[in-house]
C-alpha cells in the first residue's frame, strides 16, 4: 500500500456544491429576467395609462396621424415617433463605429500599460 494518501475532495460532494451554486445562479438570473419583464410591462402600462386621454379623444389613429393643429385641437403622434426613431438610428450610426474603433485600438494597438486598466 502507498504511504501517501490522496487529499482530493470527494467528487460527489464537489458536484453537489457545484450543483447548489448552479441552482442559485439560475434562480438569480431567472429572478432578474422576471424583474426586467415586469418592469417593461409596468412602463408600458404607465405610458398607456398616462396617454389614455389622448386615446379616448383621438382613438388609436392618434399613433399614425401626423396632424398637429393646436387651434383645432387635432393632434397626432407620428412626427414625434418618427423623430425618435430617426434620432436613435443616427445615434447608432455614430456610436457603433466609434465603439468598434475603441475596441480595435484597445485590443490591437494600445500599449499594455494603457490596455490593462482600460480594457482589462
Amino acid at each position: 500500500m502507498n504511504a501517501v494518501t490522496s487529499m482530493r475532495p470527494d467528487p460527489v460532494a464537489r458536484d453537489r456544491a457545484d450543483s447548489r451554486g448552479d441552482l442559485g445562479f439560475r434562480a438569480l438570473v431567472t429572478a432578474a429576467g422576471v424583474f426586467v419583464l415586469v418592469s417593461l410591462a409596468a412602463a408600458a402600462f404607465s405610458m398607456l395609462w398616462g396617454g389614455r386621454a389622448a386615446f379616448e379623444k383621438f382613438g388609436l389613429q392618434f399613433l399614425w396621424r401626423n396632424a398637429w393643429d393646436p387651434v383645432m385641437q387635432d393632434f397626432g403622434a407620428l412626427v414625434p415617433i418618427y423623430g425618435t426613431i430617426v434620432t436613435a438610428l443616427i445615434a447608432m450610426l455614430i456610436a457603433v463605429p466609434v465603439s468598434f474603433g475603441i475596441a480595435m485600438f484597445l485590443t490591437e494597438i494600445a500599449p499594455k500599460w494603457l490596455r490593462t486598466p482600460v480594457g482589462a
